[in-house]
């Protein structure tokens, strides 16, 4: 597999929501040791795929079709990344790695860690073992919508959309503890850097997509194009761009623009 394609893998996550239970969930820890060890719990029989391709970070998706999944990164080096999915009799896990980190793996009902090799993806099963190994881009597609495209703790500090006409609303709505960009069809989300998503639709049929910010968010922008339409400095949220419906959910803010219509920002 090319580096190319596994970042593009690595980035790109269509889920429904966690309620649903269908989903993939999907997290990201900063991650800079050179030793990593994968525990993985509570399921009888799964598939562990593990990608090499990220920098400085650990991202990991799940997908447990009758249980939740849930992830941790800890120990005494915080080199331990424990998952485990609750009542889930199968599960599906990708995990994407730097690219020269050594890994061991711990597996259910096995008392000896395996080692993964220097490759750029290997394969680990356990239980009943499955008929096909589903590839990692099934992994972390389902149909349906709507779908999230980015599953984050940290927040970047920029979000841009090179193509305005791709996205026929965008709502950004501050809630919750954690960054997420949800549409309501398979999108591109590109990090490139941890500091920065470049988000990207089809022109040929525009998304509409969600921005969930999380209330602590202190610095953070919007660029729509060659334009900034949303900042946020020290808890202050500043709009340039014309023409933006403003709401309150409750106490929660939410702003709405329409990137694929005409917009007039300063």
């Amino acid at each position: 597999m090319q580096p190319a394609l596994v970042a593009s893998i690595a980035l790109v996550v269509l889920a429904t929501p966690l309620a649903a239970q269908r989903d993939v969930a999907r997290r990201t820890f900063t991650f800079l040791d050179n030793d990593l060890t994968i525990e993985v719990s509570d399921s009888e029989s799964g598939v562990l795929q593990v990608v090499r391709g990220g920098r400085g970070r650990v991202e990991v998706a799940a997908r447990a079709p009758d249980g939740i999944p849930a992830f941790g990164l800890g120990g005494r080096g915080n080199n331990a990344l424990r998952l485990t999915a609750a009542g889930a009799d199968r599960v599906d896990y990708v995990v994407i790695v730097p690219e020269d980190v050594r890994i061991r793996v711990r597996l259910p009902g096995r008392p000896v860690a395996e080692t993964a090799p220097r490759g750029r993806t290997s394969t680990f099963t356990w239980g009943e073992t499955p008929g096909e190994v589903p590839s990692v881009a099934k992994v972390l597609s389902v149909p349906g919508g709507p779908h999230t495209a980015y599953y984050s703790s940290e927040v970047p500090r920029k979000v841009m959309l090179p193509d305005p006409a791709s996205v026929a609303q965008l709502t950004v709505r501050f809630e919750g503890t954690d960054f997420r960009v949800i549409t309501d069809q398979p999108a591109t989300v590109n990090a490139g850097r941890t500091d920065r998503l470049v988000l990207r639709g089809d022109a040929g049929q525009p998304l509409s997509a969600t921005l969930l910010l999380p209330r602590t968010a202190r610095d953070f922008s919007l660029r729509l194009g060659n334009s900034t339409a949303m900042t946020v400095r020290g808890g202050e949220v500043r709009t340039y761009c014309e023409p933006v419906v403003r709401q309150r959910i409750g106490d929660l803010p939410v702003y709405t623009f329409r990137p694929a219509g005409t917009l007039r920002c300063r």
